[in-house]
């Protein structure tokens, strides 16, 4: 038994110690780094973050990733209810923005933090110079506008209420549900197992939500990296004999 041991161990050391090998894990990593560096223009000056589109001259829209070197505009209404803006770079955006959200993180999403945020955004709108809505992009109610807009509502429509979250969520688990064509019997069974506990409880998870949906790359390229760094073992064998 020691012996297959070793000669797996060796056997090991023969596809780790090539220079294939290392080449191909050397751009795995890369990549996988690549592939996490993204979410700093997303949650900076992408959707999750400022938004920052601009308009083309052909009518099209792009991101203003410039914008990234130090020329994000982040919003607040500081302690004395006066509006303060600063313009800051991508990693100063997202730490603040996160300073922000992680005060709601715990919190319930109940009718009276809705309300609250439609009084905010009441007053932020109103205050706008330009007609515009713009009492979402403050920091203050950020993370709660962003709350019920993941769950598919408008946050500053007067219907928008915990009722009206709780509704929607039993409206996608029905569709859900009917597009898998689950039996009658399947329902029950999925019906009598822990449901969502409402209202719901607001948590900072972008972080999270990077991480599964990186992941599947991450699998598929860990497969293609088994295939190539293992399809030369047997030929190279065959090739000395060993």
């Amino acid at each position: 038994m020691s012996s297959l041991g070793s000669l797996y161990r060796y056997e090991l050391k023969k596809i780790v110690h090539r220079r294939l090998t290392l080449v191909l894990l050397a751009l795995l990593l890369l990549t996988t780094l690549l592939l996490n560096l993204q979410s700093i223009p997303l949650y900076s000056v992408g959707s999750r973050g400022a938004d920052l589109t601009v308009a083309e001259e052909d009518g099209g829209w792009h991101t203003d990733y410039r914008a990234m070197l130090g020329g994000i505009p982040i919003r607040w209404v500081d302690e004395d209810g006066q509006a303060a803006e600063k313009t800051v770079g991508a990693l100063e955006y997202i730490r603040t923005q996160r300073q922000f959200a992680r005060a709601w993180s715990g919190k319930p999403l109940d009718d009276e933090t809705i309300q609250a945020l439609q009084a905010f955004l009441a007053q932020c709108d109103a205050s706008a110079d330009d007609g515009d809505a713009t009492g979402w992009s403050y920091q203050n109610f950020y993370w709660v506008f962003q709350s019920i807009y993941a769950v598919g509502l408008n946050p500053a429509s007067p219907h928008t209420m915990e009722q009206a979250i709780r509704d929607e969520i039993e409206r996608n688990q029905t569709e859900i549900m009917d597009s898998l064509q689950l039996t009658p019997a399947e329902r029950a069974f999925w019906a009598g197992h822990k449901q969502v506990s409402l209202p719901l409880t607001m948590a900072y998870t972008p972080a999270y939500r990077q991480l599964l949906s990186n992941a599947r790359w991450i699998h598929i390229m860990l497969v293609f990296f088994v295939i190539i760094a293992l399809s030369e073992s047997f030929s190279l064998e065959r090739r000395v004999h060993t």
